[in-house]
C-alpha cells in the first residue's frame, strides 16, 4: 500500500479528530520518510552551491548605498542554500548560518549580545575593530574573531574604506531548539576598552596559573591571518605531497574547537594539488581566502576563486583542486562535526 492509499485508508471524520488534537500518524510519508535513510544517502535538503564574492559584493555595496546602519542594526546580506525553500530559511548549510557584513568608514553599529556563538572572518578591509566584552581586537584580512555565546560586541571603523566580513553563526541551531536569545546594550565607551590580551602570542606558551584554575573557555577571541599563514608555509615546506597541508584552529588552553559546534580549518592547496577530503557526515561551507581552483562535490563541478563560498552538504564526495600552476590556495573550512560528534552522529567513510 502507498502513503497515499493509507493516508486514504482512514476515515475522515478520524483524520480530522487528529489534526484537532494536534495528532499526526507515524506511518504518514510525510512523517515516517524523515526517520528512515538509506546508507550513505541522508534525507539532506542542502544542496550543493557556490555563491560568488563578485556578485556578493557587488549587491552588499548597493545596501550600503540604501540603508544606513542605524536602521539595520547589521548591514548583512544572508547566503541562503539554494535548497532551503522555506521563508524563514537562513542556513547556507544544514546548521550555518553565513552572511556578509559591512561597515562603512565613520560607522559604529550598537553593542548587543545573543545565545549564538558567531564568528567573524574579514575579507576587505583593514581599519575596523570588534569590541568584545570591551576587548578591542583589530580587524586585518583573514582574520578569524570569536563573539562566543553571550559575549557582549559592537564594531567601530575609524578608517577610511570600506570593511566586509563574514558572519559565521549558529543560529540555525538555536532557532530550531527555541534557544535564541538577544539583548541591547549601551556602546563601550572608549575609557572602558581594553587592548587585546597578549597572553596566547608564542606557540605552546600560557600564562602561568594555580593547578586549582580551570583553562578558560574562550581565552583566544582573533587569530592572525598573518601567523596562520606562516604556519601554514612551514607545514607545507616541512611535509611532502602525500599529505595534505590542513591546520585546525583551537582553543590554546585546551585543543578543542574555537567554539563548540563547528570546526574552523584552514587548507592551503599547493600549486596545481587535489586534495579529497575524507567523506563524511559533517556538512561544510568553505570560502576562498585567495586562489582559484574547482571543487567536485557529489558529482557536480564547481569553479571558484577568491572570496567565493562553498556549500558542501552531508556525505557528498568532494575534491579540491588548485588550478593555478604557480601560486597556493587558501580556504577556510567550516564544519559541524563538533556538534555531530558531541551527539554521537558523526561517522567517516573510507
Amino acid at each position: 500500500m502507498t502513503a497515499s492509499e493509507a493516508r486514504n485508508s482512514l476515515p475522515a471524520d478520524y483524520q480530522a479528530q487528529l489534526r484537532d488534537d494536534h495528532l499526526r500518524p507515524l506511518w504518514m510519508a510525510n512523517v515516517s520518510a524523515a526517520m528512515r535513510a538509506e546508507p550513505g544517502q541522508p534525507l539532506r535538503r542542502a544542496q550543493p552551491h557556490v555563491w560568488s564574492w563578485n556578485t556578493v559584493r557587488e549587491r552588499l555595496s548597493r545596501a550600503g548605498e540604501l540603508v544606513d546602519v542605524e536602521h539595520a542594526e547589521r548591514r548583512v546580506l544572508i547566503l541562503i542554500n539554494p535548497g532551503h525553500t522555506s521563508p524563514d530559511g537562513v542556513s547556507a548549510d544544514s546548521s550555518l548560518f553565513v552572511g556578509a557584513q559591512l561597515v562603512l568608514p565613520g560607522e559604529v553599529t550598537s553593542r548587543h549580545r545573543h545565545s549564538a556563538a558567531a564568528s567573524r572572518f574579514v575579507v576587505e578591509g583593514s581599519s575596523a575593530c570588534t569590541i568584545v566584552n570591551g576587548e578591542r581586537l583589530s580587524m586585518e584580512p583573514g582574520d578569524l574573531i570569536l563573539t562566543p555565546p553571550h559575549h557582549w560586541h559592537e564594531h567601530v571603523n575609524e578608517g577610511s574604506e570600506h570593511v566586509i566580513w563574514l558572519d559565521m553563526l549558529d543560529a540555525p541551531i538555536s532557532s530550531a531548539l527555541d534557544a535564541v536569545y538577544f539583548e541591547g546594550g549601551p556602546r563601550t565607551p572608549v575609557s572602558a576598552q581594553v587592548p587585546e590580551r597578549a597572553a596566547y602570542r608564542a606557540p605552546g606558551m600560557l600564562p602561568f596559573r594555580s593547578p586549582n584554575i580551570a583553562p578558560q573557555r574562550y581565552p583566544m577571541l582573533r587569530y592572525r591571518w598573518s601567523e596562520v599563514q606562516q604556519a601554514l608555509a612551514a607545514l607545507a615546506s616541512a611535509g611532502d605531497r602525500e599529505h595534505p597541508v590542513h591546520l585546525m584552529y583551537a582553543n590554546p588552553e585546551t585543543g578543542a574547537s574555537v567554539l563548540e559546534a563547528y570546526c574552523y580549518s584552514v587548507r592551503m592547496l599547493r600549486p596545481g594539488e587535489e586534495v579529497d577530503p575524507t567523506l563524511s557526515s559533517a556538512s561544510a561551507v568553505y570560502h576562498v581566502v585567495s586562489g582559484e581552483g574547482e571543487s567536485e562535490i557529489g558529482g557536480r563541478t564547481f569553479a571558484w576563486q577568491q572570496g567565493d563560498v562553498i556549500a558542501v552538504p552531508s556525505q557528498l564526495p568532494l575534491r579540491l583542486r588548485n588550478r593555478s600552476s604557480s601560486r597556493p590556495a587558501y580556504l577556510l573550512q567550516v564544519d559541524n562535526s563538533p556538534l555531530q560528534s558531541k551527539l554521537d552522529w558523526y561517522r567517516e567513510w573510507p
